[in-house]
């Protein structure tokens, strides 16, 4: 991908996860963007930070990164408190409990199953799109 298609890629996969109420997710990354990357300058044998914009390849690769730390990660978490909840025998809920309310998350292997199935799709769909970013750069 050019750098242009990486920037269309980026403003369809912010358009997508809006659309899918994770817009605190693209929020996120767009603080991050907005500082720009944290680099270092050596003078005189001190060194300085400065800060540059990130690329559109780069921006890609933030969002891409997030959604994976955000939803791939998170399912692979909770295959792990599934399983810990199997082991010690309990039933596989949880009750989360604050000033807003009370929401129950299920663990089961049904639940956890398909949320697995699901990940791994977008899993494979996010290192497609990462590759294909990449294409451009070892032909170029």
């Amino acid at each position: 991908m050019t750098q242009q298609e990486c920037a269309s890629a980026y403003q369809e996969l912010v358009e997508i996860l809006r659309e899918l109420n994770l817009g605190w997710l693209v929020e996120r990354v767009e603080t991050t963007l907005q500082r720009g990357k944290a680099l270092f300058k050596e003078t005189n044998g001190e060194f300085y930070p400065y800060f540059e914009p990130y690329g559109q390849r780069e921006q890609l690769f933030l969002l891409i990164d997030a959604v994976e730390k955000a939803l791939i990660e998170t399912v692979a978490m909770e295959e792990e408190i599934a399983k810990s909840l199997s082991q010690e025998n309990l039933e596989p809920k949880a009750v989360w409990a604050d000033d807003r309310g009370k929401s129950i998350h299920d663990y089961s292997p049904e639940v956890i199953s398909v949320r697995k199935q699901n990940a791994d799709v977008l899993k494979s769909l996010l290192e497609e799109l990462r590759r294909d970013a990449l294409a451009h750069l070892a032909f170029s």
